[in-house]
């Protein structure tokens, strides 16, 4: 949303100036508050490294990057095919795409509220669950392009799924890894990124089909990510 506001304000290299300040802050910011590393357990950065061949070579983690690869590829691509090829009154009109994006912020704030609650169940139930729910949201909104409300509703149940099954992740990848849980968690957010690569490909790849094909492809997706995720702890107490 920043960024279409931004490149719509000032063009798109506006959006790399002000993201640029932001970041130093954050990093300054991380860098005040993170306690002293504790010289017994730190852990160096050819260690991590080396750690990882490893990770990846265990089945669980694996699922569990496949799993993670499908949080921002879904989510990314469907929000790209509804600039593409979602309703008329969306697509065709900068500041309807900004009010659709900005409808799912709710979920983005009620989830970490309901952290407590959430954190009762399971982590074997509820990333596989988090990201069916996902799914089902996205094969809703195949059949809700025709209204802006009813997509706008139905992707903030998607946003809401995926804001859920993100941190269960990051808990199951660092349970897995063990004493390398850093390299394990780098991988997580490699994968995550590695999966949003392909999302506008694939919403690109489609959007001549219709946004209905679109959304059945992106709800298939989560599926197959709600698969792994259940593979990897199916097993898991």
């Amino acid at each position: 949303m920043g960024a279409q506001t931004l490149n719509a304000l000032a063009g798109w290299r506006s959006v790399f100036a002000a993201c640029a300040p932001l970041l130093a802050l954050a990093a300054l910011g991380v860098a005040r508050v993170l306690p002293p590393a504790d010289g017994n357990r730190t852990v160096s950065v050819p260690a991590a490294f080396a750690a990882m061949p490893k990770l990846l070579a265990s089945p669980r983690l694996l699922c569990l990057y496949g799993a993670t690869a499908t949080l921002l590829g879904g989510f990314v691509a469907l929000y790209t095919a509804v600039s593409l090829a979602g309703p008329a009154a969306v697509a065709n009109d900068s500041a309807a795409l900004l009010g659709l994006r900005a409808g799912a912020l709710p979920a983005m704030i009620a989830v970490p509220l309901a952290a407590n609650v959430l954190s009762r169940v399971p982590t074997r139930l509820r990333l596989p669950g988090a990201l069916m729910l996902a799914a089902l949201a996205a094969l809703a909104a195949s059949a809700a392009d025709g209204s802006v409300v009813a997509l706008g509703a139905v992707l903030l149940v998607l946003v809401a799924g995926i804001a859920i099954a993100a941190p269960a992740l990051v808990e199951a990848v660092g349970a897995e890894g063990g004493p390398a849980r850093g390299a394990a968690v780098a991988l997580y957010a490699c994968a995550m990124f590695i999966g949003a690569s392909p999302g506008p490909q694939l919403a690109n790849a489609l959007a001549h089909l219709g946004f209905t094909e679109v959304a059945v492809a992106v709800a298939a997706v989560f599926a197959g990510g709600s698969l792994l995720g259940g593979l990897a702890l199916r097993h898991r107490k």
